[in-house]
């Protein structure tokens, strides 16, 4: 990902296909004692949508929703 002056990022995908992550979209977190950048609850339900949902997504979803800040 490259990051502007501001701290959003671009993310290239396959092809010409980009992907915006702002800034305030990601927050800190920890994984086994390290930090780590995450993308927000309500980010990562937002990336969920426009494309049919698996089993494992709508598992996720409802994990996501119970963190409080996760929109839908």
């Amino acid at each position: 990902m490259t990051l502007d002056a501001a701290g959003d990022g671009v993310q290239k995908g396959f092809g010409d296909e980009t992907f915006a992550h702002r800034a305030r979209d990601r927050a800190e977190g920890m994984i086994r004692g390290r930090p780590v950048v995450v993308a927000t609850a309500a980010r990562l339900v937002e990336l969920r949508s426009g494309y049919e949902l698996r089993p494992e997504d709508h598992h996720d979803l409802e994990l996501l929703r119970g963190l409080g800040d996760g929109r839908g």
